[in-house]
C-alpha cells in the first residue's frame, strides 16, 4: 500500500499543506521546528488514529482553531488498480479535554478506532499501515513498561485484528473491575469475579499473542542487527511477567490456568490496593544484548542499532503476516543515525520497494523526491519520476478538502 497524495489542514503549525508523494523515498528537509515531524504525525493519525508524539490529541489542533483534518489518497502500487480516500478529523469539544474523533473511508464514517482500523484487515484496498522510527523510540529500551506494552500491542494488532478486539474487551472489563475495587467492593464478590472471568479469557490470549510475536521475530531482529552492526552481541527479546512462565509460546490452556491462579492469589491485596494487580496490563518485555539487559549495558550507538533493527523487523513481520507493505516513517534521520547506518538503511529500503517518508535537517545522501519545509509550508525542491504516478507537485485544493462539518 502507498500514499499517493496527502492534504493536511490546521495541524500543529501547518495551516494547509498538500502534496503528491513518490512511491519510493520522500525526503523532507528543513530546520528544526518548521513542521517536518508534523507531516509524519499527520500520516500516523491517518493510518492509526493516534500520534507518536502525544496522548492528548487536542494538542495537534493548530492554535486558535477548533478542528483539524488529514486526507490521504492511497493506492496499491505502481499499477494503480484502485484509489481509496481516507480522512481523519479532530474537533474540539467545549468542556472536554479530548477532541471528537471521526474517520472516513471513501466517505463512509467510522466513529471508533477498531471499526476504522478493521478496514485494512477486511478489505486490503481500504487501509494502510505505517511504521515509525523517531527519537522517542529510545523509551522502548529505557522507558516505562507501559511504553513497551503499548508498542507491542500496536505491532501485534497491525497483523491480527483479533488482538485489537481482545484489548478492547480486556480494557473495558478492567475499568469496570477497578471501579468496583476503588468504590470499596470486594475482589471476592460475584460482580468483580464476573469481570475477572473476562479478564482471564482475554488476558490469556493477549499474553499468548505478545509472546508469540516476540518469539517468532527474535531471529529476524538478529539478522537485521548483523547487517547494521556486525560486531554487536546477538540481541534477544524476553517477555517479563510474574504469571507467564516462559518466553516460548505455550498452549492457550496453560495461560488460562496460570492467569486464573494469579487472580486468585492477588484478590486479598487488590482489596487493599483498590486496583487489579494481575494480568497482562502489568506485564513487560525487554531487550537483551548477549547475556545482559540492553538498557543496563547498551551504549547510545548499540541502542540505536537495535532499535533500527527492530523497526526493520516490524516492517518485515507485517509484510509476512499480511502480504502487504507498510509505509515507513523516519523522523530526525540525520541526528539519530550516523553516516554508515544511514547509508545502510537507505540502501536496504531502496531495495525493499516500500514507500518511505524521511525528515532531516540536511540534504539527502542521494537523489530522492525532495521537499523543503519552512513555517509549516511545503515546497518541492526536486522530484523523481515514478511509473504511473503524476509528477510530484503541490496539489491545488480540491472540493474534497472540506471542513469536518461540511463532510
Amino acid at each position: 500500500m502507498q500514499i499517493k497524495s496527502l492534504s493536511i489542514h490546521d495541524f500543529r503549525n501547518i495551516e494547509q499543506a498538500d502534496f503528491y508523494a513518490s512511491p519510493g523515498i520522500n525526503f523532507f528537509e528543513g530546520l528544526n521546528g518548521q513542521g517536518k515531524t508534523s507531516i509524519l504525525e499527520a500520516i500516523t493519525l491517518l493510518t492509526s488514529l493516534g500520534s507518536f508524539r502525544t496522548h492528548h490529541l487536542g494538542e495537534i489542533i493548530r492554535q486558535g482553531q477548533t478542528s483539524t483534518w488529514v486526507t490521504g489518497k492511497i493506492t496499491d502500487s505502481d499499477h494503480v488498480e484502485f484509489e481509496t480516500e481516507l480522512k481523519v478529523a479532530l474537533t474540539s469539544q467545549a468542556g472536554l479535554i479530548a477532541p471528537r474523533k471521526a474517520a472516513w473511508v471513501n466517505g463512509h464514517l467510522h466513529r471508533t478506532a477498531s471499526s476504522y482500523l478493521a478496514q485494512r484487515h477486511n478489505t486490503v484496498q481500504l487501509g494502510v499501515h505505517s511504521v515509525i522510527f523517531n527519537p522517542t523510540d529510545h523509551d522502548l529500551v529505557r522507558g516505562a513498561p507501559n511504553v513497551r506494552r503499548a508498542y507491542l500491542d500496536r505491532v501485534v494488532s497491525a497483523e491480527d485484528l483479533d488482538h485489537l478486539e481482545s484489548l478492547r474487551r480486556y480494557q473495558k472489563a478492567l475499568q469496570q473491575r477497578n471501579r468496583i475495587l476503588k468504590e470499596g467492593g470486594s475482589a471476592f464478590g460475584a460482580e468483580a469475579i464476573s469481570f475477572e472471568t473476562v479478564l482471564i479469557s482475554e488476558g490469556a490470549r493477549i499474553a499468548l499473542r505478545r509472546v508469540s510475536w516476540l518469539h517468532a521475530n527474535e531471529s529476524l531482529l538478529w539478522k537485521f542487527l548483523e547487517k547494521i552492526a556486525p560486531a554487536q552481541p546477538a540481541p534477544g527479546l524476553s517477555y517479563l511477567s510474574p504469571w507467564v512462565a516462559s518466553s516460548v509460546p505455550l498452549d492457550l490452556s496453560e495461560y488460562l490456568t496460570a492467569l486464573s491462579h494469579a487472580f486468585q492469589k492477588s484478590r486479598a491485596r487488590e482489596n487493599l490496593a483498590g486496583v487489579t494487580l494481575a494480568g497482562p496490563h502489568r506485564d513487560d518485555w525487554d531487550f537483551k544484548l548477549g547475556q545482559s539487559h540492553l538498557r543496563a549495558v547498551g551504549s547510545q550507538g548499540e541502542i540505536r542499532s537495535v532499535l533500527l533493527a527492530l523497526k526493520l523487523t516490524e516492517v518485515s513481520a507485517f509484510s509476512r503476516a499480511t502480504s502487504q507493505k507498510p509505509v515507513l516513517l523516519l523522523d530526525d534521520f540525520s541526528s539519530e543515525l550516523d553516516l554508515n547506518r544511514r547509508a545502510f538503511l537507505l540502501e536496504n529500503l531502496t531495495q525493499s520497494g516500500i514507500q518511505i517518508f524521511v525528515t532531516a535537517t540536511e540534504a539527502p545522501l542521494r537523489r530522492f523526491a525532495e521537499f523543503f519545509v519552512e513555517n509549516g509550508k511545503i515546497r518541492q525542491n526536486r522530484s523523481v519520476e515514478e511509473p504511473n504516478f503524476a509528477k510530484n507537485q503541490l496539489l491545488e485544493r480540491s472540493p474534497s478538502q472540506q471542513s469536518p462539518d461540511q463532510t
